[in-house]
């Protein structure tokens, strides 16, 4: 039988100039079972979650219209997350108690050329975005334990606790037919 205790707090606050936007979540969990008539915490659920972001949106005046027009938007979001608990490998090796804290950084710019050229056709219909994830490149070390023999008891493939993909670029071009 799993228990569970959580509290999630969000908020945010927007500024119309600069546009401007800054955003929380964060999520208290604690999630434990009882083990041999003894309490144990969940194994690989993170306490504390942390989710930070900012959203800026460079405009210019169009001379033409006197409307404001989006000349790029940058994105920036930071995740934190608290340690913890691994399963117990027993017999089969050495392995820490806790994992480490985690974070990880993506950042996105979006060049939106529809809204810079509003009397080509060909532009209207396109949008940019140019990002990275993993911006801080942090990874699990360990990903597998017994990897060497797959087929052997020591073999332990449920570990991931972080991140197993480093720093990622993308690049999104998007061209809407109707």
């Amino acid at each position: 039988m799993g228990l569970r205790n959580s509290l999630e707090v969000s908020g945010g606050i927007n500024f119309s100039e600069p546009s401007l936007s800054l955003n929380f979540d964060y999520r208290y969990s604690r999630r434990w079972s009882y083990i041999a008539d003894q309490r144990r915490e969940l194994p690989l659920y993170s306490r504390h979650r942390l989710r930070l972001a900012t959203r800026y949106v460079c405009r210019f005046r169009n001379w033409l219209t006197e409307r404001p027009v989006s000349l790029f938007t940058i994105e920036s979001i930071l995740y934190l997350q608290s340690g913890q608990r691994l399963p117990s490998l027993g017999a089969r090796g050495e392995a820490p108690e806790r994992s480490p804290g985690f974070s990880r950084w993506d950042m996105e710019l979006e060049l939106p050329f529809n809204r810079w050229f509003s009397k080509s056709k060909f532009f209207k219909q396109t949008g940019f975005r140019l990002g990275v994830q993993q911006l801080l490149n942090r990874q699990q070390k360990t990903l597998i334990y017994g990897a060497e023999d797959p087929f052997s008891a020591d073999f332990e493939g449920g570990y991931q606790w972080g991140s197993t993909v480093g720093r990622r670029f993308y690049l999104h071009f998007r061209y809407q037919l109707m």
